[in-house]
């Protein structure tokens, strides 16, 4: 049976209960586990991003729906190894467009609980992080009308794909013409250039289970999704492959993300949500000590998965910055 978060009766800050919890549930799971020091700070991370995810979902609750406190979250062993498994793929709630938590209300248990999904900065890092040739640079870009674009496949003339684009008039640029991403490698022979037009980008949203998010923020969205283009093209070294890449893999499947979208807009309004200093400074999160370099977690027997949610309509918060891979996908984590 789930044991709740009290704080009050442990004597410890919620974050240190969250952070707890999640472990105690991922080792009754999967058996001892080592947690890194770093792994803790990213967990103690997704406490911060999950409870200002509760804070401005609480804002736009319906009356007809449960609070949006800790003591109606579900911390079950699916949730716990999402978490784990994207601190492990070093994603970093606490800073733009990596990863995003979207709460909703789970109906069978009658209890919310959290999504992760990864954002364009994200998806970046897990590219560099399995890539068979080494990463040196990301870039993508939109191209406006009234901007100057060149593509240079490689041919007998260019030893690798390069490009050339001018921003004429950066103050009048026009509608979205179409898009670029460019990966350079640190063998520059490899190089990659991938163009999409308007009305490829397009395709993907008229694809979208929801187009709200399309609706609100077509920029990021189709930077998104020429960016997961191109990662698709990236060789993946199959000696990197563990089970956090397989995880992540199988949650970006194109309709699995597009039933999970259904599934929250059918629920819950989503709200992507990113963390400022602000809010940072503000939760209780701040007062978990830090733990040393590698800390072994004992097996026990007590069992202990980017948005806010409510039930009609998505609002959502703009995060600060266009900033993620693999799959394309409406989630609101741009």
């Amino acid at each position: 049976m789930t044991k709740e978060i009290n704080p009050a009766a442990q004597n410890i800050t919620v974050g240190q209960a969250f952070v707890d919890k999640v472990m105690r549930e991922f080792c009754t799971e999967v058996g001892e586990v080592k947690v890194t020091a770093e792994m803790k700070r990213l967990i103690q991370g997704y406490f911060m991003g999950c409870d200002n995810a509760l804070r401005e979902a609480e804002k736009n609750r319906p009356d007809d729906k449960a609070p949006y406190t800790w003591a109606n979250i579900d911390i079950n062993s699916s949730l716990a190894q999402n978490i784990m498994n994207y601190a492990r793929l070093g994603l970093d709630m606490s800073l733009p467009n990596q990863l995003f938590a979207v709460p909703y209300f789970d109906n069978k248990k009658k209890k919310y609980t959290f999504s992760f999904m990864p954002g364009y900065k994200g998806r970046e890092i897990v590219a560099r992080k399995y890539a068979l040739d080494t990463i040196e640079e990301v870039i993508v870009e939109l191209v406006y009308g009234n901007d100057e674009f060149k593509a240079l496949k490689k041919d007998a003339h260019h030893p690798a794909d390069t490009y050339e684009f001018t921003i004429t008039n950066p103050f009048n640029r026009g509608v979205v013409v179409g898009g670029f991403a460019y990966i350079r490698f640190t063998d520059e022979r490899k190089n990659l250039l991938v163009i999409m037009s308007k009305a490829d980008i397009d395709k993907r949203m008229n694809k979208a289970s929801s187009k709200v998010f399309w609706g609100n923020w077509y920029d990021e969205m189709a930077l998104k999704t020429i960016l997961i283009k191109a990662a698709k093209k990236i060789t993946i070294d199959p000696q990197k492959i563990d089970d956090s890449y397989k995880m992540l893999i199988a949650s970006e499947d194109e309709s699995s993300e597009q039933f999970l979208e259904a599934e929250i807009m059918d629920k819950a309004n989503s709200i992507p949500v990113n963390i400022d200093t602000a809010d940072t400074r503000a939760c209780a999160i701040a007062q978990i000590p830090q733990q040393p370099t590698v800390t072994k977690i004992p097996v026990v027997n007590t069992i202990v998965e980017e948005a806010i949610v409510a039930t009609d309509a998505a609002v959502a918060v703009k995060p600060t910055e266009a900033t993620g891979m693999f799959a394309a996908s409406d989630e609101p984590g741009f």
